[in-house]
């Protein structure tokens, strides 16, 4: 019963027999799968079939199906997975516009990484000023604690490290200008 588990994945086994899928197959009597089954097992014998080398594995698998579905504790586990197949589905193509071309900006930005082809100019410049605006708050946190350690100390160390600050703010203030 295990292969039959593992097959019902990739096979709708309503559709080997013939039969209507989905809410249609699952309201389907036993004495109308057996129908199906007679029938189609009538056309597709490979005795009447010599000359299809796939008339074995095809009539193997019309009656894994109908084991599948004759049996109710089977059938229901097929339906249900029949069912979160088809919603997800449903799910995937109701995603949109938006998450497709979001994964494909995505995935041509890793193809151009992997070639070592330099990302879009406007992206690399905010990532600078970014990385520049994270510099300037890095200085400006260690002026602060200059200023305080100096509080304490010598009033023309602070004048020193005032003046070193303000040179070093306003260069890196028009560089960030300049990128922005």
């Amino acid at each position: 019963m295990a292969a039959l588990v593992q097959e019902a994945d990739d096979v709708d086994h309503y559709e080997v027999l013939c039969l209507p899928s989905g809410e249609e197959g699952a309201a389907l009597t036993v004495e109308q799968i057996e129908k199906a089954y007679r029938t189609q097992s009538r056309l597709r014998h490979p005795d009447k079939r010599p000359d299809d080398p796939n008339a074995t594995a095809d009539f193997q698998r019309l009656s894994s199906s109908y084991k599948l579905l004759r049996d109710e504790s089977l059938r229901r586990q097929f339906d249900a997975r029949l069912r979160g197949r088809r919603e997800a589905a449903a799910r995937a193509a109701a995603a949109g516009v938006k998450r497709r071309k979001a994964v494909s900006d995505l995935e041509e930005r890793e193809r151009a990484a992997a070639a070592g082809i330099p990302a879009d100019p406007e992206e690399l410049a905010k990532r600078e000023a970014k990385r520049m605006a994270a510099d300037i708050e890095r200085e400006l946190a260690a002026f602060r604690a200059a200023k305080q350690a100096s509080a304490s100390g010598a009033a023309s160390t602070s004048v020193s490290v005032s003046n070193n600050f303000s040179v070093v703010f306003s260069v890196l203030w028009k560089t960030v200008q300049l990128v922005c």
